[in-house]
């Protein structure tokens, strides 16, 4: 069986669709699905946004100006 992983990549980063449902979809083992995913490093665009939410970001992109703006303790320690 030769699957078509950028499709299945594709598919999954730009959805919302459970994994399983897309392991169904492209006929795929569940178990298959997942590791790959993780190996990979596959994420969906809604976990990118949720990240950006919870660091009071509404669309999910930091760029290395507003993290520099908004130094750490750590940064703050450094600069003493």
């Amino acid at each position: 069986m030769n699957s078509d992983w950028q499709a299945i990549r594709a598919h999954y980063e730009a959805t919302g669709e459970p994994l399983r449902s897309v392991a169904e979809r492209f006929t795929v083992p569940f178990s298959t699905l997942g590791k790959r995913a993780v190996r990979e490093g596959w994420l969906r665009a809604q976990a990118t946004a949720a990240e950006g939410n919870k660091n009071g970001n509404k669309n999910g992109n930091r760029n290395k100006e507003q993290e520099q703006a908004q130094p750490t303790n750590e940064n703050q320690r450094k600069a003493q």
